[in-house]
C-alpha cells in the first residue's frame, strides 16, 4: 500500500505492522468525522519479486442510506463546530450532479 504524501508529489510506503489490520477510509468519512479521520489518495502495490511475503487486500465499500443526514459534528455532545455543512444524500446528488 502507497499514500500520497502532503504536497501530492510522491508516492509513500506504508509500514507493515505485524498482526495490524490498515483501514483505508473515504471522503464520506472524512467529511461525518469532521476532519478528524482523513481520506487519503491510495494505491496497491504487490511486494517486490523476492520479498517472500505475500498481500492480501479485501475491498468493502458502504454509502449510508440515501436518506441518512451526513452531520459532521462529532462527540457525546455535539458541541463542536463543524467543519463542514449537513446534507442529506439526495439534495447532495441534486445540487452537485454526483451520483
Amino acid at each position: 500500500m502507497q499514500v500520497l504524501d502532503g504536497t501530492g508529489a510522491a508516492w509513500v510506503d506504508v509500514t507493515v505492522v505485524p498482526g495490524s489490520l490498515l483501514v483505508n477510509l473515504g471522503n464520506q468519512m472524512q467529511r461525518w468525522s469532521n476532519d478528524r479521520w482523513s481520506s487519503t489518495k491510495h494505491r496497491v502495490t504487490n511486494p517486490p519479486a523476492g520479498a517472500g511475503g505475500r498481500r492480501l487486500s479485501i475491498a468493502y465499500f458502504h454509502k449510508a442510506n440515501y436518506d441518512a443526514v451526513i452531520d459532521p459534528r462529532v462527540g457525546p455532545d455535539r458541541k463542536c463546530l463543524p467543519r463542514h455543512h449537513p446534507y442529506i444524500r439526495p439534495s447532495f446528488i441534486e445540487s452537485f450532479g454526483i451520483t
